[in-house]
């Protein structure tokens, strides 16, 4: 349940990326010092990094020790076959995830730039966060290489595929066709989803139900638009933010009301980064209009536009 380092590391926060290293290594000492398989390629180079000794297997491999003799052929069509950036060198992750393909029966073809010339799909040393439109060229030049479905093994690259309107399977997709295929998700589903993982994990697995009660922001339902959603995932705007500074407005009244549109403007300052949202109330919900954040704090001992008028 916790991170392989590599958002620290890439983001050359060291301080930070040698505490998660320190806590895995304590974890994985406490545990016995087992095994350790690896879905994403990013986090199996990272643990080999920071524990050459420890013995370190993709699930891809796992697959063809243990469990391709069940997996029924279903597949009857071609696929290109994306490596994840992570995984360039690494040639029994890149073999076991072509026999994968092969029994479940896909036809593989290998990109132009495929195995230790593959290309980043974009994501890789966190280029999203640093400049947006460099990541989304990279992913582009990616795409274009090939007008077939891409089969990927790494949930990142699906997701920047997936954006771009690219069809793409992964690898778990082949393997469990009767199951509903893996969606792209939005920077703050995926953050739902974790928090979903542990509840059923603390249920079902530990047989603790999760005692953080649910707060009224986390109830309130958000109507956005695609357009709009696009932006707020661009932005990195959370949608949990987004309720935070609508639940202070509504219970403080403090909000400027535009009176040809009626909408809302709202900010809070959460953390070092400010705010701000327009929005309108909907029945029992609350549709979103604009969102944007900045990394500043307000001086709250200056008085804002106090000689200015505003409908509240």
């Amino acid at each position: 349940m916790g991170c392989c380092g590599a958002p620290a590391y890439w983001s050359g926060r060291k301080e930070l990326y040698e505490e998660v290293k320190a806590a895995f290594i304590a974890q994985w000492q406490d545990a016995g010092k087992p095994r350790i398989i690896t879905a994403c390629p990013t986090c199996q180079q990272m643990f080999s990094d920071m524990l050459p000794e420890a013995e370190i297997i993709s699930l891809w491999e796992v697959y063809c020790e243990h469990g391709l003799k069940d997996i029924v052929s279903h597949q009857n069509e071609t696929l290109a076959l994306h490596d994840a950036c992570t995984a360039r060198y690494n040639q029994a992750l890149q073999k076991a995830v072509r026999q994968v393909a092969d029994t479940c029966g896909a036809e593989i073809e290998d990109l132009t730039y495929s195995g230790e010339l593959t290309k980043c799909c974009g994501f890789g040393g966190l280029v999203p966060f640093a400049n947006p439109t460099v990541a989304e060229k990279m992913t582009d030049l990616r795409i274009q290489e090939s007008d077939r479905e891409y089969l990927v093994y790494c949930v990142m690259c699906q997701e920047r595929f997936r954006a771009a309107g690219k069809k793409t399977r992964h690898l778990l997709d082949l393997l469990y066709p009767d199951l509903p295929p893996l969606e792209a998700t939005t920077f703050s589903k995926r953050q739902q989803n974790r928090k979903k993982l542990k509840e059923k994990l603390l249920k079902e697995r530990w047989h603790r139900a999760d005692q953080t009660p649910g707060t009224e922001a986390e109830r309130m339902q958000l109507l956005i638009s695609e357009e709009m959603q696009w932006v707020i995932d661009r932005r990195l705007i959370l949608l949990d933010d987004i309720r935070k500074v609508i639940q202070g407005a509504e219970a403080s009244n403090q909000k400027i009301l535009h009176p040809k549109n009626g909408h809302c403007t709202a900010k809070l300052q959460i953390g070092p980064i400010t705010y701000w949202v327009e929005y309108e109330k909907e029945k029992d919900a609350f549709r979103v209009h604009k969102a944007y954040s900045h990394r500043l704090e307000l001086n709250k001992d200056i008085k804002e536009n106090e000689h200015r008028k505003y409908s509240i």
